[in-house]
């Protein structure tokens, strides 16, 4: 069976997207570890709108849970991105990043996920907190 056609997101999305996948970001999302993390951030329900809509608006078949989540992950980086100011958008996305990377076993292995950051126009000083220690 053919894979359904992506959700649509900003084009400017698409690198910092893409290279959030290859970190395998869905074993994270699908964790007890992000649902605390939405919840301190005040996007659980959103989260939960987000893994319905998957299926329910956006009529797409899924297999397993991490293939809706990789679908509802594209919905959430979007709304994020349209609902919220640069500071603000910087601020959640980061804060998630910096949740995450705790799965990571190198940080080398964020340089992709920076230089998309990089090309959304934000500049080493506003993110440098997301990469530091």
């Amino acid at each position: 069976m053919e894979k359904p056609k992506p959700i649509e997101i900003d084009p400017k999305l698409e690198p910092l997207y893409k290279s959030l996948i290859e970190l395998d970001i869905k074993y994270y999302l699908c964790s007890i570890k992000f649902l605390s993390f939405c919840k301190k951030a005040g996007y659980e329900s959103s989260w939960q709108i987000y893994m319905n809509d998957v299926e329910n608006f956006y009529n797409i078949p899924v297999s397993t849970r991490l293939e809706k989540t990789e679908y509802a992950f594209r919905l959430l980086l979007d709304g994020l991105f349209r609902l919220h100011d640069r500071h603000n958008f910087i601020n959640l996305l980061g804060n998630l990043i910096r949740d995450f990377r705790g799965n990571l076993e190198s940080e080398r292995e964020l340089s992709e996920v920076k230089k998309s950051i990089l090309d959304l126009g934000y500049n080493e000083d506003e993110i440098a907190w997301i990469f530091g220690n």
